[in-house]
């Protein structure tokens, strides 16, 4: 038997693209847009003065925003539905609690 008569291999990411669906990119965007909606929640819950509940959603949303970016590389990397994959990580960056407030202190000039 020949090297060339050998199957070829395929790469991890050949698999992993095979196996998700197309829109795996709109998922992940999906997600961002809810984890977005959950941060806004913790600002409400905020505002009405329940601190603990507040702080334990942000902590949330910041992991959630991780994950979410996360995804959205894999959607990327993968090439299934990658500029969906694109609009969430820009999504999860910008809607990361502590990128806002870095963003807020940067714009305040102090």
């Amino acid at each position: 038997m020949s090297i060339d008569a050998m199957p070829a291999e395929t790469s991890s990411a050949e698999t992993w693209s095979q196996r998700l669906p197309r829109w795996f990119g709109l998922t992940t965007l999906v997600f961002a847009v809810l984890v977005v909606v959950l941060e806004g929640v913790a600002i409400g819950v905020g505002s009405g003065r329940d601190w603990t509940a507040a702080t334990a959603l942000a902590w949330v949303v910041i992991v959630l925003t991780i994950v979410s970016f996360l995804a959205g590389l894999a959607a990327v990397i993968l090439n299934v539905g990658r500029w969906w994959g694109v609009a969430a990580m820009a999504l999860s960056v910008v809607g990361n609690p502590l990128v806002l407030v870095w963003l807020f202190a940067a714009l305040d000039g102090s």
